[in-house]
Order: C-alpha cells, then sequence, then structure tokens
C-alpha cells in the first residue's frame, strides 16, 4: 500500500493513566515528517462535599471543582445507606449538573453518604464520600422539658421545652416551626399564662418563657400542638399554695398548756412548760417536763404573744372552705377555712398530706367551736410534722375521749382534751384548759 508523501496523517492517541483515583487523558499529534507533539493532563475529584450533619426533607450539598487543568463538564451525585447507592439531585451520568451544589430530595428518613463524580467528555473521577448526614420529616412532638409541681402564680422552672421529631422518636433539626401549648387535664379550672406560642429553633425546639398557672390542684397536664404534627402531652404535675409562714407564737412556743385557769383531772403528762394566768390544779412538778407558771410575769407575757399568735392565724389569707363532719376528708397546704363548727365523728380520720414538704404549714380558721369524738384522729402524711400545724378557733375546743389530735389549738374559749386523748402540739386558750389524763408533747 503507498501514502502520499504530503500528507498528513494526525494521530489521536488517547489513553488513561490509572494513577489512584484519579483518571487523566493525552493528546498525540504528528505528520509524515516524524515531528509531533502530546498534550496531556489529569481530571481531578471534586473536594469537600459538604452536606448538613442532620436536615430534614431535603439535603442541600455543596462541593469543592477541581483545580486541575481539565474543567469538567459537569456532574452527577449518587447517595449511599445501608450498601444500597442510588441517584441523587436528579442526576445520572446523562443528565449532569454544571453548579457546584445541589438539593436532593429525600422521601425515606435514614443516614445517607453522598459522592460526587466529575465528568469530562469520556472520563469521570469522583469524590470522596461525604460525612454522614442523617435525614429525619417532622412527624410529631415530644416535651424535652417537662413541668414539674410548681406554686401558684409561679413561673414553671425549668423553662418548658417542646421538640420536633420523626416517626422513630429522632430530634428533627428544623427551624421555624409553630408550636403552641396549653393546659390539658385542669383539676381547678386553672388558667395558663405566659408565652403560648413559639417558634422552633435551628435545633427543632421550642421554649416556652414566663408560663404560670394561677389555680392550687393536682393532675394537671400540659399538650403541646403544631399543624400537621402529633401533638404531645406532658407528665402530670401539680400546682401547690405559694410557701406559708407558720403562726408566730412568740414566748407561747415553749408551752404545751396555758390558759385562764388550768386543771388535771387525772395524771397527765406535759413535755414544755405549764402556764396559768389563774389557777393549777392537779398537776405535779414530775408530770410537766418544762417550767410551771401561775401568775407571774411570764405568764403576762405569754399571754400577750398569744393573743398575737391567734390575731397572726385570723388574719391570713384562706386558699380553701369546708363545712361538715370532717371524717374521711384530706387536707392539702394552706389555709382552710369553715364559718361553722368543726366537726369529726367518733372513729374518724383526718389526714393532713403535706406532699413530700416537710415545711407544709396547715392553717385551720374556724369560726365556732372545734368538736372531736370519741377514737377520732387526725393523722400526718407524707412529711407533715405537727408543728406546722394550727388550729385557730373562734370558741372552746374540744376533743374526745381516747382521740389523737395534732397541731397548736388557739382558742378563744375553753379548751377541754377528752380522757386519755393525745396531742402531739399545743392547748392554748384565753379561757380555761381541762385535761384528764392525757399526753402533750411537742413531736
Amino acid at each position: 500500500m503507498r501514502y502520499a508523501r504530503n500528507a498528513t496523517i494526525t494521530v489521536a492517541l488517547i489513553f488513561t493513566l490509572v494513577l489512584t483515583a484519579s483518571p487523566a487523558f493525552s493528546w498525540w499529534v504528528s505528520d509524515a515528517s516524524g515531528v509531533g507533539r502530546a498534550v496531556t493532563g489529569t481530571l481531578q475529584a471534586p473536594t469537600a462535599v459538604d452536606p448538613p450533619a442532620r436536615t430534614s426533607g431535603s439535603v442541600p450539598i455543596s462541593w469543592v471543582a477541581p483545580s486541575g487543568s481539565i474543567v469538567p463538564t459537569g456532574y452527577f451525585v449518587t447517595r449511599s445507606s445501608a450498601g444500597a447507592t442510588a441517584p441523587a439531585c436528579g442526576s445520572s451520568r446523562l443528565s449532569l449538573i454544571t453548579a457546584s451544589s445541589c438539593v436532593d430530595a429525600i422521601a425515606v428518613d435514614g443516614i445517607y453518604r453522598y459522592t460526587v463524580t466529575a465528568v469530562y467528555r469520556s472520563w469521570t473521577t469522583s469524590s470522596s464520600p461525604s460525612s454522614e448526614v442523617t435525614v429525619a420529616t417532622p412527624a410529631r412532638l415530644a416535651f424535652s422539658v417537662s413541668p414539674s409541681t410548681s406554686v401558684v402564680n409561679a413561673v414553671l422552672s425549668p423553662r418548658i421545652a417542646v421538640t420536633v421529631q420523626s416517626t422513630d422518636g429522632s430530634p428533627v433539626a428544623t427551624s421555624g416551626i409553630q408550636i403552641d401549648i396549653a393546659i390539658g387535664v385542669n383539676p381547678a379550672a386553672g388558667v395558663l399564662a405566659g408565652s403560648l406560642t413559639a417558634l422552633t429553633s435551628a435545633t427543632g425546639t421550642a421554649t416556652f418563657p414566663g408560663l404560670s398557672i394561677d389555680s392550687i390542684g393536682v393532675g394537671y397536664t400540659l399538650v403541646a400542638t403544631s399543624a400537621g404534627l402529633t401533638s404531645a402531652t406532658s407528665p402530670s404535675f401539680a400546682i401547690t399554695s405559694s410557701p406559708l409562714a407558720g403562726v408566730n407564737l412568740g414566748r407561747a412556743a415553749t408551752y404545751s398548756v396555758f390558759g385562764s385557769a388550768v386543771t388535771d383531772n387525772g395524771l397527765s403528762t406535759l413535755s414544755g412548760d405549764l402556764g396559768s394566768i389563774g389557777a393549777l390544779t392537779g398537776f405535779t412538778d414530775k408530770s410537766v417536763g418544762g417550767t410551771t407558771h401561775a401568775g407571774d410575769a411570764d405568764v403576762s407575757a405569754v399571754s400577750s404573744d398569744f393573743q398575737a399568735a391567734y390575731a397572726d392565724a385570723v388574719g391570713r389569707t384562706q386558699t380553701t372552705t369546708f363545712a361538715g363532719d370532717q371524717i374521711g376528708k384530706t387536707f392539702l397546704a394552706g389555709v382552710h377555712r369553715t364559718g361553722a363548727a368543726f366537726a369529726l365523728s367518733a372513729g374518724g380520720v383526718l389526714t393532713l398530706d403535706a406532699q413530700g414538704d416537710p415545711n407544709a404549714v396547715f392553717i385551720f380558721q374556724v369560726d365556732a367551736a372545734l368538736n372531736t369524738a370519741a377514737d377520732s384522729s387526725i393523722q400526718l402524711a407524707n412529711g407533715a410534722q405537727a408543728a406546722n400545724v394550727y388550729w385557730q378557733v373562734n370558741g372552746a375546743a374540744g376533743t374526745g375521749a381516747d382521740s389523737a389530735f395534732v397541731g397548736t389549738i388557739l382558742a378563744n374559749g375553753a379548751i377541754t382534751i377528752g380522757a386519755r386523748g393525745t396531742l402531739i402540739g399545743r392547748a392554748l386558750a384565753s379561757g380555761a384548759v381541762t385535761l384528764a389524763s392525757n399526753t402533750i408533747r411537742f413531736t
């Protein structure tokens, strides 16, 4: 075969140099004289593939374009999860992305990595896989900070927080979702005040500052709602009365019994002092644990402090009212008032429940006589202390035989403790006090 001498033969030699993961190509051009030239280059891989660590619904991805002399025609992106790889960002070998970023819409929650492949003519080179990105679609709400027992009208603390979650309970980092909060179970017709609407931050959490409830009750819940998401209900909690100070007894605090006259018709024992403005009858030195005072200067001082303590108890603002026989009833801490006589029938039990607070104070305002029947009892529960119980009685007070009573009785009248009855507290009266083989102690 013969060839023309002046014919120019151009031979394009294209080859791939396999150097790690980076393909390359070169061109060789020559004529019949044997003179030629070569142009070579390497197609570099994209770098810094950067999706966010967490997102919802769609994944924004960016990368750094190759810095070599060969400029890619475009890119295609793939996502991988659990060993499976799929096209991403609507791209493919035949549908390239010319920019250095894209957004991948994902319908299924999961954990993914992304790879970006640069394309030039028939050559390709791929980036290293990206760091993991967790995709979680908002589906429901959950209380990340729940309410706890709080004081009426006080700000709930710590601040309540609600988080957006996916169906499997994973947090969803999405901002700007509106969440509303309200009372769910409302045992005492309370009103919730404060910031009742909030938007989620970038972490997917909304916080609600300044929340408070204006009515005492046990078993409250809060409910968080947001359009299109399953609502959340908080654990139950209680709203209690404001911390209540005990009645200031002054110098009367050391007295087990004090009255205008005091009589013991048996053999009673007292742990504290005994005082009488007038006569003292039936006591021995061995039956009184403290000091006995009759008509002396100490009695005058105690009488003054008793009157001040009675006025203090009368002046407290009531938190509840009650009436009738109190058999089987339970009272929480607070100021409890009745405009009628106080009654507890034979064998009846009344419970004072401190709800775990040893400083809980119970003040009873009785605007008539106080009477408990035989074998009745006042019982302390959940940390309640007899030293924090006060009975202000605008009349005579009497406890039944073999009964058990607790608290300091402040009577604007006479006090009678029934035979063999016990009193953990004090019997302080403006009138006469009568005992009958009783035990009176402070604790």
